[in-house]
């Protein structure tokens, strides 16, 4: 998937869990979501050319030279662990974005064919629940879907 596939992803995974969640506060839903939007970009620190790589530079290029695209920086366990680690350190509305934000580029990654390594390091064994191909007429239908999702969303918020 593209960046901008992943921030609509970010947008609408970060809505879902605010709404679900019942958060009433509009500062808290706008965080929530804000952080969602920016985490869904970084699983792909790991591509020296991505949006967030490319502000990374040298950082980027090292994570890539030693656990390649989706290896470490792909891994739900990764950031289950950083989750717990920061679970009384962060103020909870900004670390619930963070992990949805990244749960959702991980998430959307499984729709393309390479997948992502659910128990990486455990297993380099990649999950892959579809083959769209990045910037394919399949992720342009996938992207207007998520568009739909957030437009569907925001009705909700408002009614």
């Amino acid at each position: 998937m593209t960046y901008k596939t992943h921030i609509l992803g970010g947008v609408l995974a970060g809505l879902a869990v605010a709404q679900s969640i019942q958060i009433n506060s509009t500062m808290d839903v706008a965080t929530v979501v804000g952080i969602s939007t920016v985490a869904s970009l970084l699983p792909d620190i790991d591509i020296p050319n991505s949006k967030v790589g490319n502000k990374m530079g040298v950082i980027s290029k090292g994570i890539n030279s030693v656990f390649g695209h989706r290896g470490l920086f792909h891994s739900p366990l990764l950031y289950l662990v950083i989750g717990f680690l920061l679970m009384n350190k962060v103020p909870y509305m900004i670390l619930l974005g963070a992990l949805v934000g990244v749960g959702s580029h991980l998430f959307l990654d499984m729709f393309n064919s390479t997948g992502i390594p659910v128990l990486y390091p455990l297993s380099k064994s990649k999950i892959s629940v579809a083959k769209i191909k990045t910037r394919s007429f399949g992720e342009g239908v996938f992207a207007v879907l998520l568009v739909v999702g957030i437009a569907f969303m925001v009705y909700k918020m408002f009614i």
